[in-house]
């Protein structure tokens, strides 16, 4: 039994939802949808099995191509679990399944399948069912087999920054003219946070980078559900946007196996209401913008990883989980993180 499947019975402890044949179930039921809908161009079904943002993709994409695909021309693929995580946050569980095909035609692109292909179907909990995110081809689906398994909820590293964000919530000062007069003239913006961080421990250096760490998950969920819902909840609407469809791109940014490198402190306005921080984070993983139907990739690459480092601004705010905003990004960051 692989390590993918022993993580997927013991999630299933918790939740059935995990248990590997009840996963591989949906899976194929979730083709079968697509075969039909491709013969019938009926959306409807579809809407309960796959992701808004991907479904918003097919949509694009069948309506300017692809001719009607009969489900005789297809065939029921061999599937099995990749990987499990099993979250304390339902809506942020995930499985990914391999999905072997000897040849046949794609329900999702129209287009025949080479002998023996592989494609890797990503699924995600949305109002309690598991619903098809993103789907790879084997030659783009590298990082698949370097995701953590989440076998207990209890193990997710999500638990332990909640904890670090809760304590520094309960040490928070509401009083901007208090973080302004702890805050030297001249200090260095290092300096000034760990000033800060004696009354209030929100500013505190390890909170400000799983604030950051926390936002860089939320975006590459965001990215991978087609819905900004993830990044939403720990970011302004006009920064959400910038990062999910920034401003001249053609189609939406991909985001996949983001992991943050380095974070480092720019600039620091203690006197501003509320006070914000600047950071300049750098990130390696795979970044790509598509084609406005979604079947293509104009810049970037699926397939390659890549370093960047994007200028984050980053605004106190109680009412977020780790108490901070993602606020702004730099203009132009696409410009200069991908060719």
């Amino acid at each position: 039994m692989s390590a993918a499947r022993v993580a997927a019975s013991v999630a299933a402890q918790d939740e059935r939802a995990f248990d590997a044949d009840f996963v591989v179930g949906v899976a194929l039921r979730c083709h079968q949808a697509l075969e039909r809908a491709r013969a019938s161009r009926d959306w409807r079904p579809l809407e309960a099995v796959i992701a808004p943002g991907l479904l918003e993709q097919l949509r694009a994409g069948w309506s300017v191509r692809n001719p009607a695909v009969g489900p005789r021309t297809l065939q029921t693929p061999r599937v099995r679990v990749v990987s499990v995580e099993n979250t304390r946050d339902p809506t942020a569980a995930r499985c990914v399944l391999e999905l072997g095909f000897e040849g046949g035609v794609s329900p999702l692109s129209g287009q025949l399948r080479p002998l023996r292909a592989l494609e890797y179907w990503t699924f995600r909990r949305d109002d309690g069912r598991w619903k098809l995110a993103a789907v790879d081809a084997s030659r783009d689906a590298g990082h698949h087999w370097d995701e953590r398994l989440i076998a207990d909820a209890a193990d997710d590293p999500a638990m332990r920054s909640e904890a670090v964000f809760e304590l520094a919530a309960d040490d928070a000062v509401d009083d901007p003219a208090l973080a302004s007069g702890l805050v030297s003239a001249g200090a260095g913006v290092r300096t000034a946070l760990a000033d800060l961080a004696l009354v209030d421990e929100r500013f505190a250096w390890h909170v400000v980078v799983l604030a950051v760490e926390r936002c860089v998950g939320a975006w590459t969920a965001a990215s991978e559900h087609g819905a900004p819902g993830p990044l939403l909840a720990l970011a302004s609407e006009s920064c959400t946007k910038t990062l999910l469809h920034p401003p001249g791109a053609p189609g939406p940014v991909v985001v996949r196996a983001l992991r943050v490198v380095d974070v480092a402190p720019v600039t620091l306005r203690a006197r501003s209401h509320p006070v914000s921080l600047t950071v300049a984070v750098t990130l390696r993983g795979k970044l790509a913008v598509r084609t406005p139907d979604g079947n293509g990739l104009v810049r970037g690459s699926a397939r390659r990883r890549t370093t960047f480092t994007l200028r984050w601004r980053l605004a106190v705010d109680a009412q977020r989980p780790s108490g901070w905003r993602l606020d702004a990004v730099a203009s132009g960051w696409l410009d200069r993180a991908v060719s």
